[in-house]
């Protein structure tokens, strides 16, 4: 019997599969009906335990096409229902295969819908998973975690680049995932991606426009990124998505709140100019206050569930959303296509001194 243990006390039991291994980390939960693989391997998880309010998981087992990195970013999983015979033509290797090889440890038979009003009730926790009962030592582990710089674990490593025939976009990667290079691609983009400590100077040598990519962690552990977004926003247009949006509000001198339990899953947005209305895959846990908005900034998008600021267009070409700019979503497709494809950056401001 193992256990998963939350920092106010609350212990629930499971069976262990994946790694048998101990892992400390906020717990969150995520109602994605479809897509499970792809939030296990998004870096903008790195350093969660999620737990999967849809009852059965590994039902279609893993496969090489939905892969959003190379491999698992939660630091653990928890589900109701296991299914560890998949049935689906893509599939290689199994779900519990997958996260043993990956040494990431997992719960089935846990009580997911108790575990998510307890985090709807009393806000998202640090949480630890136990291959075992708990002993003394696990609690003090619990009790003295504190996050690690997570975007430095998922940015890469060195800059490289996708090519393509259409504006130079610059990727500063907090945390990026594969399906929104390939969406640049599909776009035509002539993409190069930075790791994070990449200063402004040299995004802003060779490119048009600059995407700030979704990442895990809490956006106030990254202050020292505040003074190259800020740049980067004064200088060509830019898109943030997710942490690189918030960190776009903390650089205009706007404020950041924790929500309850986050926005995790597929939630419906509001576009505040024509009323459209869409299912969009949100991953935070913090989000925009309303009541400190950077100065002139705009909200274009709202989440429905919480009637909380979803989007923000600061002026000057430079927009966020919190959610991501899957296909139906055009907040992509508009950076792309107001930027010039004569290869010369647009004049919108004068270069900042960096």
């Amino acid at each position: 019997m193992a256990t998963l243990i939350l920092a106010d006390g609350t212990r629930f039991s499971g069976q262990s599969f994946g790694a048998t291994l101990p892992a400390t980390g906020e717990v969150v939960f995520a109602t994605h009906m479809f897509g499970h693989q792809q939030l296990i391997t998004d870096p903008a998880y790195r350093g969660r335990i999620v737990c999967f309010t849809y009852p059965l998981i590994g039902n279609v087992g893993i496969n090489e096409a939905d892969m959003a990195s190379d491999g698992a970013q939660v630091a653990g999983l928890v589900i109701q229902s296991l299914c560890d015979l998949p049935s689906n033509w893509l599939c290689t290797r199994t779900l519990p295969d997958f996260l043993a090889d990956q040494d990431t440890p997992a719960l089935h038979g846990l009580d997911t819908r108790a575990l998510t009003r307890h985090i709807r009730a009393h806000g998202v926790q640090k949480g630890r998973i136990c291959p075992s009962e708990p002993t003394p030592a696990d609690w003090e582990a619990l009790a003295a975690y504190a996050e690690a710089d997570l975007v430095a674990q998922v940015t890469c490593s060195a800059p490289y680049n996708l090519t393509g025939d259409g504006p130079r976009i610059a990727v500063l990667d907090l945390g990026v995932d594969k399906p929104l290079l390939e969406m640049l691609t599909s776009l035509g983009c002539n993409t190069t991606v930075y790791p994070a400590c990449t200063s402004a100077k040299t995004i802003l040598a060779d490119c048009d426009g600059v995407v700030l990519s979704g990442g895990p962690g809490d956006p106030a552990a990254q202050s020292g990124l505040l003074n190259t977004v800020g740049a980067l926003m004064q200088s060509r247009p830019v898109l943030g998505i997710g942490l690189g949006f918030q960190l776009m509000v903390l650089a205009r001198g706007g404020g950041l709140m924790r929500l309850q339990h986050g926005r995790h899953g597929n939630q419906p947005v509001r576009e505040v100019d024509t009323g459209r209305c869409q299912q969009a895959a949100h991953r935070c846990l913090y989000a925009p206050d309303a009541q400190r908005l950077p100065q002139g900034a705009r909200i274009t998008h709202v989440n429905l569930n919480d009637g909380g600021v979803a989007g923000l267009d600061f002026g000057d070409g430079a927009r966020g959303v919190l959610f991501q700019p899957e296909a139906d979503s055009d907040a992509l497709t508009k950076l792309v296509h107001e930027l010039p494809r004569d290869g010369i950056p647009p004049p919108l401001r004068r270069s900042p001194s960096l």
